[in-house]
């Protein structure tokens, strides 16, 4: 796995995954070295959006990194989307399986909106490229608990681990 990314497969950059941007960059220098084994450097980047990005309902699933960085807060696929882009800007490739949750768990989120939320809601769920093959976000941080936000934890991942992609 190449310092400072790759333009392979699963590394390239993105119109969401603009993993050269400066602010994105700028993010990534603040992760381990050189040396540092995919593993540890994803949980790292794990780690660092969670310190630095603040979890908030969002609707832009298309949004740039960059943008969410630059405001320090993302919704759960937008904050993935900063893990993935700090993974693919250290060569680590990455790819996005749709994982499909019943819209009725937004109704009470969002009790205005009901109408609006559609049956069923498509989350993007990375997986990364490890030493071990490809590995699902929910199992990288199975062990520990967690995942890049509570809707991932509490709910999908419970439910939607069990299906198969």
């Amino acid at each position: 796995m190449s310092e400072g990314g790759s333009s392979g497969p699963g590394t390239a950059a993105t119109a969401i995954l603009d993993w050269p941007h400066p602010r994105v960059t700028a993010l990534a220098a603040r992760l381990p070295g050189a040396g540092t084994p995919p593993r540890a450097l994803v949980r790292a980047a794990h780690t660092l959006v969670s310190r630095t990005i603040r979890p908030v309902y969002a609707m832009n699933d298309e949004q740039p990194v960059s943008v969410t960085v630059a405001r320090g807060r993302g919704s759960c696929s937008q904050r993935m989307a900063v893990l993935e882009a700090l993974a693919r800007g250290r060569g680590i490739a990455t790819r996005v399986r749709g994982r499909v949750v019943d819209g009725a768990f937004w109704h009470s989120r969002f009790p205005r909106m009901r109408p609006l939320v559609p049956a069923d809601v498509i989350l993007a769920w990375p997986e990364f490229l490890l030493e071990e093959g490809w590995v699902p976000i929910s199992e990288l941080f199975r062990e520990h608990g967690r995942t890049l936000c509570q809707v991932a934890r509490l709910v999908a991942d419970p439910v939607l681990s069990r299906r198969s992609a």
